[in-house]
């Protein structure tokens, strides 16, 4: 019962695999094809079949476990599947004989019975013999898998008798067929199956072929497989054919012609190379490892199937090869892509065709290695070729190898280049004679549409050759050039019709029936008719003069960035960004400067004038800028002095700026050759780097009066003018002047809308006061004098307030021994509270910066200096289209009587209010603290000469002029 319980094992056959065995001399230098046979059978994957099996032993391989002195090997098994399902174990044995390596005779074993008779030996005993592989097994058998043959003896089942049908080594195939024949008698005689191979039939000869099937057509049930163990083809169907014969229950054996055979074979082996390429042909890095990929690709069934079918060796090969395919695609798209940067360096390095137009490329190549940017185009490389190198993966370096530039594709690209420049000149040449012919067709207006003009050039030399793209191209740039020259003409038009906007609405809103009429009376001018096909600008053209005349500004003005303010400040900008470069060095510190030493410079004591004012609005010699306070040291300088140069040139004394004060054109002259003198000794003696970058800031002493007819508020008092400061600060340079020899020159001013904490609060110091000096011999002016004076009151509209020490009120304590700040002096009771109102004492003396152009709107203080009051203006009308010859000579004859009477006026107010002991003593000739002397600067202003009436007067009367005594 429990014989019956037992699962029946597989059926065991053991296959005895016999042929052509020996020496060299009885086989040839080759064998059979034997151990191949068995080796793909037993072990049929690619990297498990080893092409060479060598009979030639030493005596310790042929002693070893695995030979175990027999002159056979034990193959293994294989489990086999049948067609019915039943499988079957099937041990392999070879017959051979092993030769020793050193006397190249068959090694002694235990039978010493000749091949033929070894081999057909039906019972084969051999103990603890281990399963052959391959011959790097042979002395390292524990590295290879150790198997044994089962119970160390076999009982062979049936043979497989093998014969070579290939051409042989060194082999006669008639003594191959002598040794099967006699080996084949002695095989039947164990009565056990026997069927032939026909190997290495890859190889075939026919002629061999034939002769084989001859043999076993005339022996009884002797079946021939052609197999091929190279390519794996029929071998497993001999052995299964045997064991079919072996075990009659399996049924006839199938034989398949080896044609068949083969191509089944190789169609198994193409489906599975394509569906492992197409695998690989997922990676796209040429930098991938075949260990990596391998790695990721072992489970999946394409990847196994192939490497079962080709072995990994040709598995890595097939991915060498896609990872070179990947590295010559990614060096052709470089190549490409530097043969296209190619034209773009070229046309940096060589543009100019007058140059290369006869350079061979050779040549041309010396040439560009000279240029400046030919680093910034070209790579020199150390190793060559450059697709050899790591360069091909510096994708982000776009510089082009150099040794590319030897190849044809390279000197291509240079011949194109070089005619790509001749027909370019060809091209601009023939785009201005176009142009030319447009200039001289007559007819073209501004904006006439192309449409209408090509069919007058249809038949010129230059349009034909030029593209459609250009020749419109350069008929918009017609068309902007004639409709820019209307435009023009149609503004100066405009100008030449003043006298149609003067009676405008006060806003410039002309009304439809203005505008109407003014459209009738220019509509007869041809410039008004060139713009005829561009209504819509001339419209627009006409309105903007109209708000330019009543409203003109830099913003609104007609020239756009022509516009001489605009350009102004754009040269001055400029010379601003130079000037600072140049004087890096002297301002890099100065916010490590606690003292600030100034040079005052001037001419017939106007510096010490200016010292003693900036002293007397001064606390201490301090000044307060930004919160941070300085101590000031000053030096007034006369021009005159025959000591100027070594007066500014002291060891002790190195100055940061130079104040240059002039009331008169003549002065400034005067002022420009000193400065010119300073700068020349500086450059030539180079004594000091402050002086050769010593800045020089112009200041003109100016003196404005008040009148009765201006609307606008004067500003409060400032001794030495409102927008000075001392020292320029970095982000303030940006208003400069030019002197008499082309340097620049600052002019500072005080920024727009100071805050309160930015304003220097300090008190002036007590001034002692002078004794009064009776002005007894008052001169009248010259006029010549007047008319400056008048031209000065035209041009500079804003009144000062009144310079007159009024008196004190009652209660104020008369022995107070401290001054008070200018604009904090009260007014005399009985004196009208009018900040228009005309000062009694006009010879007092202002410093004012030229051409100050910002303007401060608050009313707040800095270091004693009052900012000037803005006082809205009223409607303007354009000054273009109005004379003030009334208000300017009302101002004149008022400026005139209040001269005559100054003296009585002056010494009556002088003797109400006693000044107080100051600090800082001025001296008793300074102008600015005595006003005995009369206004003796000032600048002649032509200006006032296009007055009508005045030139009225001109001709009625010339008066002499007189020489006025300088004191």
């Amino acid at each position: 019962m429990m014989a019956k319980n037992k699962e029946p094992r597989p059926p065991s056959y053991a296959v005895s695999v016999v042929g052509l065995s020996g020496t060299e001399k009885d086989k040839g230098n080759c064998g059979v094809g034997k151990s191949c046979l068995c080796n793909r059978f037993v072990r049929s994957k690619a990297d498990e079949y080893y092409p060479e099996h060598t009979s030639v032993l030493s005596t310790i391989d042929f002693g070893g476990r695995v030979v175990n002195n027999d002159h056979f090997l034990y193959w293994g098994d294989v489990t086999q599947s049948g067609e019915d399902g039943v499988e079957c174990r099937i041990h392999v044995i070879e017959q051979t004989e092993f030769i020793d390596d050193q006397t190249f005779l068959p090694h002694r074993s235990t039978n010493l019975q000749p091949y033929i008779k070894r081999a057909a030996a039906s019972k084969l005993q051999s103990a603890e013999k281990l399963m052959y592989i391959c011959t790097d097994q042979l002395g390292l058998e524990q590295d290879f898998e150790q198997k044994q043959m089962p119970e160390g003896k076999l009982n062979i089942d049936g043979f497989l008798l093998c014969i070579d049908v290939s051409q042989g080594c060194n082999r006669k195939f008639d003594d191959q067929l002598k040794f099967v024949n006699n080996l084949y008698i002695q095989l039947s005689k164990s009565k056990k199956p026997i069927i032939i191979a026909a190997t290495k039939c890859d190889e075939c000869v026919d002629h061999y072929l034939r002769e084989v099937q001859a043999f076993a057509s005339n022996k009884k049930n002797l079946v021939v497989v052609e197999t091929s163990a190279r390519f794996n083809v029929n071998v497993e169907t001999c052995f299964t054919a045997l064991v079919q014969m072996m075990d009659k229950t399996r049924g006839k054996p199938k034989i398949i012609p080896y044609l068949d055979a083969y191509k089944t074979q190789r169609q198994l082996v193409v489906t599975a190379t394509d569906k492992f390429e197409k695998l690989v042909q997922t990676v796209r890095d040429y930098h991938a490892t075949w260990k990596t990929v391998s790695n990721k690709l072992k489970n999946h069934p394409d990847y196994e199937e192939y490497i079962n079918l080709e072995g990994t060796k040709k598995a890595k090969n097939t991915f060498s090869k896609h990872i070179e395919q990947l590295k010559q695609e990614h060096i052709r798209k470089r190549k490409e892509e530097y043969i296209n940067a190619l034209p773009r360096a070229l046309n940096t390095l060589l543009s100019n065709l007058d140059e290369i137009e006869l350079l061979s490329w050779s040549e041309a190549l010396k040439v560009m290695e000279k240029r400046p940017d030919f680093q910034s185009c070209f790579v020199v490389l150390e190793k060559t070729p450059w697709d050899e190198t790591d360069h091909i993966d510096k994708v982000n370096d776009r510089r082009i190898p150099f040794d590319l530039l030897t190849t044809l594709e390279a000197e291509k690209v240079y011949q194109n280049h070089v005619q790509h420049l001749i027909s370019e000149k060809r091209r601009v040449e023939m785009k201005e004679k176009f142009k030319k012919t447009l200039e001289k067709i007559q007819f073209i207006s501004p904006g006439q549409p192309w449409e209408e003009v090509i069919c007058f050039v249809v038949e010129d030399e230059a349009f034909k050759y030029i593209t459609d793209a250009d020749s419109k191209e350069v008929y918009s740039r017609h068309q902007r050039e004639i409709v820019e020259k209307a435009k023009e003409e149609f503004q100066e038009m405009l100008f030449e019709h003043s006298e149609l906007f003067y009676d405008l609405d006060l806003n410039a809103t002309p009304s439809t029936d203005k505008m109407s009429e003014i459209h009738a009376v220019l509509s007869e001018e041809p410039r008004y008719k060139a713009l005829q096909k561009l209504a819509p600008d001339r419209e627009s053209l006409l309105l903007k003069h109209i708000g330019f005349v009543y409203h003109p500004t830099k913003e609104t003005c007609l020239s756009g960035q022509n516009c001489m303010d605009i350009k102004v400040e754009e040269l001055l900008a400029n010379s601003l960004l130079q000037l600072d470069h140049g004087r890096s060095n002297l301002y890099h510190d100065s916010a490590n400067i606690d003292k600030i030493n100034l040079f005052i410079l001037g001419k017939d004591g106007l510096a010490q004038e200016l010292a003693n004012e900036i002293r007397t609005q001064s606390t201490d010699d301090e000044y307060a800028l930004d919160g941070k306070i300085y101590e000031l040291d000053l030096r007034p300088v006369d021009a005159k002095s025959p000591y100027l140069l070594t007066q500014l040139w002291t060891s002790a004394f190195k100055p940061h700026g130079c104040f240059c004060v002039f009331n008169s054109i003549e002065s400034l002259t005067f002022i420009g050759e000193c400065i010119a003198k300073i700068r020349a000794e500086a450059s030539q003696i180079r004594r000091d780097k402050y002086m050769a970058n010593l800045s020089f800031t112009l200041i003109l002493a100016n003196q404005r009066d008040n009148s009765e007819d201006d609307a606008e508020g004067p500003p409060p008092y400032s001794p030495i003018g409102d927008d000075v400061r001392l020292l320029p600060a970095p982000s303030d340079r940006s208003k400069y002047r030019l002197d008499l020899e082309g340097n620049e020159y600052p002019i500072h001013s005080t920024p727009v809308n100071c805050h309160d904490h930015e304003r220097n609060h300090k008190v002036p110091p007590p001034i002692k006061p002078k004794p009064l000096v009776p002005r007894t011999n008052v001169k009248k002016l010259d006029p010549n004098l007047l008319k400056t004076i008048e031209a000065g009151i035209g041009k500079n509209p804003r009144k000062q307030p009144s310079r007159v020490p009024a008196a004190p009120p009652e209660d104020t304590d008369q022995s107070d021994n401290y001054a008070e700040p200018i604009d904090t002096i009260y007014k005399h009771k009985g004196f009208a509270d009018d900040i228009y109102a005309v000062p009694e004492d006009s010879q007092n003396r202002i410093i004012k910066v030229r051409n100050s152009i910002v303007i401060n709107t608050q009313g707040e203080e800095e270091n004693g200096f009052s900012d000037r009051v803005s006082k809205s203006h009223g409607e303007r009308r354009p000054s273009k289209y109005k004379y003030k010859s009334k208000t300017l000579f009302s101002k004149a004859k008022s400026y005139y009587r209040r001269t005559h009477s100054d003296a009585s006026d002056d010494e009556a107010f002088t003797t109400s209010k006693m000044k107080k002991k100051g600090r800082h003593r001025g001296s008793e000739e300074d102008p600015l603290l005595s006003p005995v002397e009369t206004w003796k600067g000032g600048i002649d202003n032509p200006a006032i000469t296009s007055d009508q009436e005045l030139d009225d007067k001109k001709m009625k009367k010339k008066p002499h002029k007189v020489k006025e005594d300088k004191k």
